[in-house]
């Protein structure tokens, strides 16, 4: 055991069962506190590899493109101007909406995500 331990012991050997509860929970505040700054930190590492390779953090951490259509894994490469619900991802036919905006002169470089 180490100094720190050994004296920590000692001092627990001239501490009546009351003051014993009391630093109990002094400690179990600490080791919460500590375990939160932890997390903390280390989220925040995570964070900043997370950016340094230009992938969202909670795509690593889920395993998925954050913004897909269906099941699919292709993420969304259109958007609906007026209803974020609707989304293409570029592939296959064009919906509706995307021909209706082009036919009414938009552009589908407007509607890129």
């Amino acid at each position: 055991m180490s100094e720190t331990l050994d004296q920590f012991s000692d001092l627990l050997n001239h501490m009546n069962t009351e003051e014993i509860y009391e630093a109990e929970k002094i400690l179990g505040r600490e080791i919460k506190n500590r375990d939160r700054e932890l997390r903390k930190q280390a989220k925040a590492e995570m964070k900043q590899v997370a950016e340094r390779y230009g992938i969202p953090l909670e795509e690593i951490i889920n395993g998925a493109p954050k913004d897909t259509a269906g099941k699919g894994k292709r993420p969304i490469k259109y958007r609906h101007p007026h209803d974020p619900s609707k989304g293409w991802v570029g592939v296959g036919r064009k919906p509706k909406w995307v021909e209706q905006w082009i036919e009414e002169g938009g552009s589908l470089d407007d509607l890129r995500v």
